[in-house]
């Protein structure tokens, strides 16, 4: 993928973001962080700390207008990292006073938002 995919991608992403927020009366949302790299740059190790490091730096920058979180590629793991440099995150480990990975709480929403449907059936 070339940046302006990335790009794309991450426009995309941040209006479905938004519309999910809208749609339940919350007033933020439409975020979307996109961290581009190659297959043939691979980020492992040091490497992935460094840049863990710099995205924390870069969410201080803009102090509070985003906030990140767990997603596709980004692990807990490394919130715990951003976190030594950020404060706008959510979803860090339990035992640095965060939640966690939020899966199985957003699975289970998904479960009672369908069984409150098909009772509405």
């Amino acid at each position: 993928e070339n940046l302006d995919q990335y790009l794309r991608d991450g426009i995309r992403l941040a209006i479905g973001m938004g519309r999910k927020s809208a749609m339940a009366g919350i007033w933020w949302g439409g975020g979307k962080g996109v961290i581009a790299y190659s297959e043939e740059n691979d980020i492992v190790g040091e490497n992935r700390k460094q840049l863990m490091l710099a995205y924390g730096d870069f969410l201080t920058s803009l102090k509070g207008c985003y906030v990140a979180a767990e997603d596709a590629g980004m692990h807990v793991k490394d919130l715990d990292i951003v976190y030594q440099r950020s404060r706008y995150l959510t979803c860090i480990s339990p035992s640095l006073g965060g939640s966690g990975n939020p899966s199985v709480p957003t699975a289970m929403g998904i479960v009672c938002a369908m069984e409150g449907v098909l009772s509405f059936l």
